[in-house]
């Protein structure tokens, strides 16, 4: 009867696939070696390499059948049926052994000899070919994987530059000694040449080694080099280990469905599969991660581990071992694991969401507990920037009416949260790419960290918020205003104010000082400021250090803010924090400038569960006013106050909590040529601060006119039955037609470009019916000084603004 022939693998030029030396014909095994014999009785010079460059795959070969050859014979998985033209291999597949079914057919050139290899390893060959899809797809390749497929351990790369003559004999005949299987090449991006390594050692002096040759006739292949000359021709060594030598055995084996997270130092790193190692000893572990084909860059991390919860970040004190990333079917990663501890395994990829069926397996000295932990917690929300909510970035006027996320980790943990731009620049705007730019803050509830988030407070479908979870206005929240002073006395009540603001940012002794020059200048004041300036001291010279210490403190983080994300991308910020237990926190994602529109999505990822409920969207108005010549009044210390321009701000309940902001135009601020009726006044403060000085000199002018420029606002507390109307500024307390009015608060004057207050509600009423509202006057320190001035108000409730002294 015909013998067999594969259909899958057919005796045609598309199996062979090589254009150039295409087979005259094809015969059949017993044909072409009638005196060949199978695994284990082999000769040595069994092995040969024909017209196919395939040495990285026969140096393995000739290499396994000189050292285990049993090893070798299971490869022939079923030989039985040899005479009906079939024969069963077998090859590692990364999870387990594969069987491959070939005929015996094989190719051959025009006077009828094998075109390839000969003898029984025409078949190991052919067996290699189905797999590969082709003889071509031999042509060059890696021995290290010829080595794990066909002994299902692993293998490692050396290079050989790094040894001396004595060291390399050393080091291969330890090797040797262990059970390895070696194989020498030169480089390139595929081996050049390959051949197998079979013995080291020193005779007369002189260090050799042997290696056996597949593409040489002589003397078997066997050749005796001297250590030099072959340091001299190879450059590489390839190491092959078996799996189930009494070193190393295999412990655990997991199969993957694909790698989702990415490399580390990536936002999604933390999703990838991660898994636990714990040894009751001291031992040398190996991990192998395979694929089945070269689809994917393939990485591996191991971590030290503080807990048995999957972790959001790869640092680099928990780093302790890294192998990748690298184009192979095969990657293998060791380290030492030592008694007791605990080890986090992440395999990775280059590219993040890799599909395909990926296998880790776990080779160790002795046993080794392995654990597969739970997915990380992911969290999807999805939002956008709209009219009303592009707020802009920190410490932006608008940036309290951006979209606010309270987040509860009720057993605390990591959290990583990803900010992304759904589309781009697209999604921003139609604004330049430096200012479309999206950022993230983190931020606590409240002052004091967020009241506890318990199961009283606990959660419902909306998610945990937490005591301290309510929207916050926080368009000034680095701390409040950074305040500049003056050698001249500002007014008790002032310096008092002063005192209290730097005495809760300065250390005890600059705080002292502080309050001692405050003081010191508040008893010389004498007249008022614009009639004498204080006399300079060194005391005075220790309070204006410690002032500008107390600006930097100002300016610096404020305690509130947890974590923030740079302005970095277009498309993508990323920040990592820490949340206690049962913290509330907020998140608030902003882009670079406000009023830019576009969707965003929030992914959070956490060792624990936690819960997300985005917040109700904050209101804001904003009115733009001026100070004129005629409304430049000055403080509240000045005759003229009464002058500036007033602002209604009616509540509409329920209000729990508004901010309150005074900007500087883009003008700067410059004395005017005043009125009438101010004009006497004036002339006082400029004889006055036109004074010579013997110890301040020139610099009293400059210090002055800054001063005199600095801005703050006045909140006033009214309460009427009429409509709302401009106040009488001189009547603090008493009734007047627009009702009775007092100073709720007074924000520090200051040299920056913005003031801002936030305000607690709502506040006791005197009647169910009369109505409530507040006046904002904004000023200036000094008289006289004009400019442009956006007033902006951010609340949880609707409210409105408005100009009473137009």
């Amino acid at each position: 009867s015909a013998l067999w022939e594969d259909p899958a693998f057919p005796a045609s030029d598309t199996s062979v696939g090589l254009t150039d030396s295409p087979p005259a014909s094809w015969r059949r095994f017993h044909a072409l070696f009638p005196d060949a014999v199978l695994p284990p009785d082999i000769p040595p010079g069994d092995v040969r390499q024909g017209a196919l460059g395939s040495c990285w795959l026969l140096a393995p070969v000739a290499a396994l059948a000189s050292r285990h050859p049993k090893l070798l014979a299971s490869l022939f998985v079923d030989t039985s049926r040899m005479a009906q033209g079939r024969v069963t291999l077998q090859t590692w597949g990364g999870a387990g052994w594969q069987h491959l079914e070939i005929d015996t057919l094989l190719p051959c050139d025009q006077d009828g000899n094998a075109l390839f290899s000969h003898g029984w390893a025409a078949l190991v060959e052919k067996a290699a070919a189905k797999r590969c899809g082709s003889f071509a797809g031999l042509e060059g390749g890696r021995s290290v994987e010829a080595f794990v497929d066909l002994t299902g351990g692993f293998a490692k790369r050396y290079s050989l530059g790094e040894y001396d003559d004595a060291a390399a004999t050393t080091r291969i005949t330890h090797w040797i000694s262990q059970g390895a299987l070696l194989c020498a090449s030169a480089s390139g991006r595929e081996e050049t040449h390959t051949v197998a390594v079979t013995a080291a050692g020193r005779r007369a002096g002189q260090h050799f080694v042997t290696i056996r040759d597949t593409a040489s006739d002589g003397a078997l292949g066997m050749t005796e080099l001297a250590t030099a000359h072959f340091l001299h021709t190879f450059d590489r060594l390839s190491v092959g280990w078996l799996a189930e030598e009494r070193q190393r055995q295999v412990r655990h084996q997991v199969e993957m469905d694909g790698l989702p997270g990415g490399p580390p130092m990536t936002s999604t790193w933390c999703t990838n599969h991660q898994h636990l190692i714990r040894s009751p000893q001291r031992c040398r572990v190996h991990l192998l991660l395979s694929q089945s084909s070269h689809a994917e860059y393939l990485g591996l991390s191991v971590l030290s581990a503080a807990s048995v919860q999957p972790v959001v970040d790869c640092t680099t004190e928990q780093l302790l071992a890294e192998a990748g990333p690298e184009r192979a079917r095969q990657l293998v990663c060791e380290f030492v694991a030592e008694a007791g501890c605990r080890y986090l395994v992440v395999p990775h990829s280059v590219r993040a969401r890799a599909s395909g069926i990926f296998i880790l397996r776990v080779l160790s000295e002795a046993p080794v507990s392995m654990q597969t932990l739970p997915p990380i917690n992911h969290v999807d929300v999805n939002g956008g920037w709209e009219a009303h909510t592009a707020g802009g970035r920190f410490p932006s006027d608008r940036w309290g009416s951006n979209p606010q996320f309270a987040v509860c980790a009720p057993a605390g943990g990591q959290v990583r949260c990803v900010l992304s731009a759904l589309n781009g620049k697209d999604a921003i705007g139609e604004a330049a790419v430096a200012d479309a730019r999206v950022g993230l803050r983190v931020l606590r509830a409240s002052e004091s960290g967020g009241e506890p988030c318990g199961e009283d407070q606990g959660s419902s479908d909306e998610g945990c918020t937490g005591g301290g979870a309510s929207l916050l206005l926080l368009s000034g929240l680095a701390g409040g205003p950074a305040t500049a002073t003056h050698p001249r006395a500002l007014g008790s009540d002032y310096c008092r104010q002063l005192e209290r603001q730097h005495r809760s940012t300065l250390d005890a002794e600059a705080a002292k000082t502080a309050a001692l020059a405050i003081q010191d200048l508040t008893t010389r004041a004498g007249p008022p400021r614009h009639e004498r300036p204080a006399p300079p001291t060194s005391r005075y010279q220790k309070a204006l250090v410690a002032i500008a210490r107390a600006r930097r403190a100002l300016r610096s983080p404020p305690r509130m803010t947890v974590a923030e994300a740079g302005f970095v991308s277009a498309s993508e910020g990323t920040v990592l924090f820490e949340a206690a237990a049962g913290e509330a926190l907020l998140l608030v994602p902003s882009t670079q400038m406000a009023g830019q529109h576009g969707a965003f999505r929030l992914q959070l990822y956490s060792s624990t569960p936690l819960t997300v409920r985005r917040l109700a969207d904050g209101h804001h108005a904003l009115v733009r006013g001026a100070w004129t010549a005629t409304s430049a009044g000055g403080c509240r210390v000045e005759r003229t106050w009464q002058s500036n321009p007033q602002y209604c701000l009616e509540l509409i309940p329920p209000v729990d909590q508004i901010r309150i902001t005074l900007s500087r135009a883009s003008t700067a601020n410059t004395r005017a040529r005043p009125s009438n009726a101010l004009k006497p006044f004036l002339r006082r403060c400029d004889r006055a601060e036109s004074r010579p000085n013997r110890t301040m000199g020139a610099r009293m002018t400059t210090r002055s006119s800054m001063v005199d420029s600095m801005v703050g606002f006045y909140v006033l507390r009214c309460c009427s039955s009429e409509t709302p109307a401009p106040l009488d500024l001189a009547q603090e307390g008493k009734v007047s037609a627009a009702g009775v009015w007092e100073v709720l608060h007074e924000t520090p004057f200051t040299t920056d470009a913005r003031t801002s207050c936030l305000l607690r509600l709502p506040m006791a009423m005197p009647t169910p019916a009369a109505r409530y509202w507040l006046c904002v006057v904004p000023t200036t320190f000094a008289p006289g000084i004009t400019g442009e001035f956006d007033l902006t108000v951010c609340s949880n409730s609707p409210v409105t603004l408005r100009c009473l002294t137009e």
